[in-house]
């Protein structure tokens, strides 16, 4: 009975104070704790900092005189955290209105304190409960809650729920009746929550896996159920209506039930999302300071670019309204972005596409260009969900799912296969049941690890069921390696017809062996036959096997600029010898072909 009373004053309470009427912040209040502008009147301008003068007016410059951690509004007022509490000041010079000491207290960024127009309230780990304060930092109400949380917690920024982890899983209590239930179980060693996406929805939990590794998950703060697993997920950022993701090459955002979206920058520099904004802000450092350009997330348009001199490490970037907020060293500035806009038509996001979402109709469309080019080389070319169960025993091949890699590989192939004379594609795989080759193109080829062959591959040529088959990695080298996987076939029909490689070996030094192991081939280092009057091979992959030595010197002689890789007399011994077997087995004569631009 005890507990339920004090459930009950607690809500009695919470509804006493939330959701008042607004009030207009007044400067005079006094409270215990608080400092109040009749005790001390500190303004955090700095006069002395030039960047003002240097920005015509854009950027101010303040030097607060505990640090800041985190810069947030309440009202008309800036409120300034710092590691031991929190600060209100108004007007441009920032004139101290009141402070509190609140040691440890958290940011709004970590979830743990969430504000309000009528004030804020916050995690205090140490007495484990929620405190709330009004506008005027006074304590007006507390939460006490259950024994056992592990790590921090999540508030929701209405105050009424907060999610905390213990041993039995992540549970949610309702701030307003006091009820706790278990949201999702699972035996573990649970780290805690630490963070919450997409207006609380979704929240990142971490445990402790038995390995020791720590475990990264995204779950629905509704039902409990996972949605994203992860170590990568750490790295997420955002709240409201925005998450963030930096990949390997851009930056992925995202809204509520929205197709996910790259934002591409202007330049090589840091992003400092903010997504509680919808906006991000980028930094491009220079010899004598850097640049920061602000994005709009919603346009996708950089509307906003300023210099700063001397200024060129950034710890901490905030948005209130128009107003950037960031800290570089001991000095908090202000940038007005609306007073240095800029004029740019071009739009810096594009949709992002995942293996498990794709771009349909872009695929689609791939597909009708494919089809255009099997008709008229007369070939088979598999893509996408086609291929991962077209791989050989010993290689895996994953699928591409974005679109641009195979718009720009489309090009090559054709490109490639305009070189081939009339009917060689058909003689070289006569032999299959189909008559036709097959192409598939992937992501990614990898070899399994009890093979001796490479980790992973460009591409790969090998025979299933009767018919021939050429995979090759969609990107800007496909045209060189669909060469080097069309010499490994044309190898093998002048092997198999002529004896003009049956002198090979005398071609190379005298002292010269194959490795005719991958592996092995790795470890060489010496030089001296790859450059220079004394070139015998193309590199020292060629020195690797016969077979790749000849597709090397194919692969090269088709591919623009390559003189000099030819003008040693051995090398041109070898080329003359390519040469001189694809025509007797092929049965070419007349005009000059593509593999034979460099003989002399």
């Amino acid at each position: 009975m005890k507990k339920w009373l004090g459930v009950l004053a607690i809500v009695l309470l919470l509804a006493g104070c939330s959701d008042p009427a607004p009030q207009e912040i007044e400067d005079s209040a006094t409270v215990p704790t608080v400092q109040s502008p009749e005790q001390t009147v500190n303004a955090l301008c700095d006069p002395e900092n030039p960047i003002e003068e240097q920005t015509d007016g854009a950027v101010k410059a303040y030097v607060p005189e505990n640090g800041c951690t985190y810069v947030a509004s309440l009202g008309k007022h800036i409120l300034l955290f710092t590691e031991d509490g929190i600060g209100r000041y108004r007007g441009e010079r920032l004139t101290e209105v009141a402070t509190v000491e609140i040691p440890d207290i958290p940011t709004p960024g970590s979830g743990m304190l969430q504000i309000k127009e009528d004030g804020i309230a916050y995690y205090d780990a140490k007495q484990n409960r929620i405190v709330f304060l009004n506008q005027f930092f006074v304590e007006v109400g507390m939460f006490s809650l259950p024994e056992g949380i592990l790590g921090d917690v999540y508030l929701s920024a209405d105050w009424s729920l907060m999610y905390y982890c213990s041993e039995a899983g992540v549970h949610i209590i309702d701030l307003d009746s006091g009820v706790s239930r278990l949201l999702m179980a699972q035996s573990a060693d649970w780290l805690g929550i630490s963070g919450g996406f997409l207006n609380g929805t979704v929240l990142r939990c971490s445990l402790k896996q038995e390995n020791g590794e720590k475990r990264t998950m995204l779950i629905s703060a509704e039902t409990g159920a996972v949605l994203a697993e992860g170590s990568h997920l750490e790295k997420m950022r955002g709240s409201q209506d925005y998450y963030y993701l930096p990949m390997e090459e851009d930056y992925v955002f995202g809204k509520l039930e929205e197709q996910p979206q790259n934002l591409l920058l202007s330049g090589d520099g840091a992003l400092y999302p903010l997504p509680n904004s919808n906006g991000a802000v980028e930094k491009i450092t220079g010899k004598n300071g850097c640049r920061l350009n602000y994005y709009d997330i919603a346009s996708g348009k950089r509307t906003a670019t300023i210099k700063l001199s001397g200024i060129k490490k950034i710890s901490k970037v905030f948005q209130i309204n128009s107003e950037i907020w960031f800290v570089s060293g001991d000095t908090l500035y202000c940038w007005d972005t609306a007073k240095s806009p800029v004029e740019d038509e071009k739009i810096y996001t594009e949709f992002r596409y995942f293996y498990e979402n794709p771009d349909e109709d872009g695929l689609a469309a791939i597909q009708k260009k494919l089809t255009k080019l099997e008709k008229s080389f007369g070939v088979q070319i598999y893509y996408w969900n086609e291929v991962e169960a077209l791989a050989p025993w010993d290689y895996s091949f994953t699928a591409e799912y974005l679109t641009e890699p195979y718009t720009q590989s489309i090009s090559q192939i054709k490109r490639v296969l305009q070189q081939l004379p009339e009917g060689f594609l058909q003689s070289a795989v006569a032999w299959t049941n189909s008559k036709k080759l097959n192409i598939i193109l992937v992501r990614g080829i990898y070899a399994g690890v009890e093979t001796d062959k490479y980790t992973s591959a460009p591409g790969i040529q090998f025979n299933a069921d009767g018919d021939a088959y050429i995979a090759l990695s969609v990107g800007e080298e496909l045209e060189q390696w669909f060469y080097h996987e069309l010499g490994h076939l044309i190898d093998s029909r002048v092997m198999s017809t002529v004896n003009t490689y049956s002198g090979w070996n005398s071609l190379n030094p005298w002292d010269f062996k194959y490795d005719n192991d991958y592996e092995k081939n790795l470890e060489r280092t010496d030089s001296k036959y790859v450059e220079g009057d004394k070139r015998y091979f193309v590199d020292l992959y060629s020195m690797s096997f016969a077979v790749e030595d000849r597709s090397r010197i194919f692969e090269y002689a088709c591919m623009p600029g390559n003189e000099a890789v030819f003008a040693s007399q051995y090398m041109q011994k070898k080329l003359k010898t390519v040469c001189t077997g694809i025509r007797k087995a092929f049965g070419l004569t007349g005009e000059t072909y593509i593999w034979e631009q460099y003989l002399q």
